[in-house]
């Protein structure tokens, strides 16, 4: 019975599937060398706001990694700020939205 409901799944269901499957990818850490806040906050904004949908659950990895460039592109100030106060306000929220778009439609580009 559970293999048909596979098969007759909605695409709403599906798509909130593969979200929970990037969001497991992004927040998955290797033994003994823990995610920084910052980057925490960075991705799960990442895939609060759709910016991974396009990704495959597999590809995540390499977004994470590109994270660092990041800080290279401006949100440095603003994952500075994150990781001493914990908090994330509006307009830091916008600048750092600017620079994970940016790296999110690059991760895209060169994963077509």
């Amino acid at each position: 019975m559970f293999t048909r409901f596979g098969g007759t799944i909605e695409p709403r269901v599906q798509a909130q599937l593969t979200r929970g499957t990037r969001l497991r990818a992004v927040l998955r850490q290797n033994q003994y060398a823990p995610m920084r806040l910052a980057e925490e906050v960075a991705l799960v904004l990442a895939v609060q706001e759709g910016l991974l949908d396009e990704l495959k659950p597999g590809e995540v990895a390499s977004f994470r990694a590109s994270l660092a460039r990041a800080r290279e592109r401006g949100a440095g100030e603003v994952l500075r700020k994150v990781e001493t106060t914990g908090k994330l306000d509006e307009a830091d929220k916008a600048a750092l939205l600017a620079v994970l778009r940016e790296l999110a439609a690059s991760q895209i580009a060169d994963n077509v």
